[in-house]
């Protein structure tokens, strides 16, 4: 049931979550912890999805971010891409896409250690108002990315 509901998410990925949860029962929205709980928002319109150059990694990724205490990974997803990109999404268009755990380096920076992101990818069919792509990164979405492959919901 849950392979045909979610195709990106394999019975691996499920049991490494699982072990990250169980590691940390008190929960994944301790910034101190070692282990984030974050969401991201995939959203095309027409064949291009907005990204954003994240300013520590230095690469582009779906607009995301940590989830806050007392906040849903959908919340996050939502409140992310309008602070990232300035724009809504509409939230009955959500459809979990994707679970995945991501090592993440130290930040020297900010003086922060290497973490383990646990993230949640959710696709937005449409936001509330057309989204302009003045001064916002975008790419086709006929172009398969290194990372993940979204054609099993664009086609």
């Amino acid at each position: 049931m849950l392979k045909r509901q979610y195709p990106g998410i394999t019975t691996s990925k499920i049991q490494e979550i699982s072990k990250l949860l169980s590691a940390y029962p008190t929960g994944l929205r301790d910034r101190s912890s070692a282990v984030h709980l974050s969401a991201s928002a995939f959203v095309p319109v027409g064949n291009t999805v907005l990204f954003i150059r994240h300013p520590y990694l230095k690469t582009v990724l779906l607009p995301a971010g940590h989830v806050e205490p007392n906040e849903l990974p959908l919340q996050t997803a939502i409140r992310e891409f309008h602070e990232e990109t300035g724009y809504q999404v509409n939230p009955q268009s959500q459809q979990l896409i994707d679970a995945n755990v991501i090592e993440i380096p130290a930040n020297p920076l900010r003086n922060e250690g290497p973490i383990v992101i646990l993230t949640c990818d959710f696709y937005f069919v449409e936001s509330h108002k057309r989204l302009q792509m003045l001064n916002c990164r975008y790419f086709s979405c006929r172009k398969k990315t290194r990372h993940q492959n979204f054609n099993h919901i664009i086609n």
